[in-house]
């Protein structure tokens, strides 16, 4: 493995091991067994299938092996499809946390919408992949397997503006988060001068 590859595995086996010390911690720690940190399993789910993509790419070096071959191996269309699911699912459960956050401060019921929440991050993300799939578009992708080089279109439309609208969306909630945080201690000190 080149130097690339080696910091690539670095990072992916440290994220591997914090999202299993993450899911490990909310199975083992009853106190811990609350909806918020449930968002952050649930995440920590999405990125342990990512880090696994990224291992199991590298170890196989799958982008080798399909330079050596006319089409890429099934393990290169695996890996490839696990990384496009799980990074677009991962976009879009941080904008179920950041949405969560707005709610609560915002004394509504987030705990009520964790069906929307999984019916929004997996359903795009296996409408992203279905995407990709339909197109054709799975395979070498640069360092990894992914959606190939060739296709820009299907990489813009099925993984960048997926990720830029979550961007979007996830800034202006912890712009609002910002605002209502301020509000809670404009009237919190009302409160102290009052009395």
């Amino acid at each position: 493995l080149d130097q690339a590859k080696q910091l690539t595995l670095v990072a992916a086996l440290l994220s591997l091991f914090g999202s299993i010390f993450i899911i490990f911690s909310y199975m083992y720690f009853k106190s811990l067994r609350t909806f918020t940190f449930k968002l952050v399993v649930i995440l920590s789910c999405t990125d342990l299938l990512c880090s696994l993509h990224y291992v199991l790419g590298m170890l196989h070096d799958t982008v080798s092996e399909w330079q050596h071959h006319e089409c890429p191996t099934l393990m290169c269309y695996f890996t490839a499809a696990a990384h496009q699911y799980s990074k677009i699912a991962s976009f879009f459960w941080t904008a179920c946390i950041s949405y969560s956050i707005y709610a609560t401060l915002d004394s509504r019921d987030a705990e009520a919408e964790e069906p929307r929440f999984h019916r929004l991050s997996w359903g795009a993300a296996a409408a992203c992949l279905l995407g990709v799939v339909a197109t054709g578009s799975l395979g070498h992708g640069g360092n990894w397997c992914w959606i190939r080089q060739d296709r820009p279109l299907q990489r813009m439309t099925f993984y960048f503006i997926p990720l830029v609208l979550v961007m979007v969306y996830n800034g202006k909630m912890y712009a609002r988060i910002g605002e209502l945080l301020r509000e809670t201690q404009f009237v919190s000190s009302q409160r102290v001068v009052t009395k």
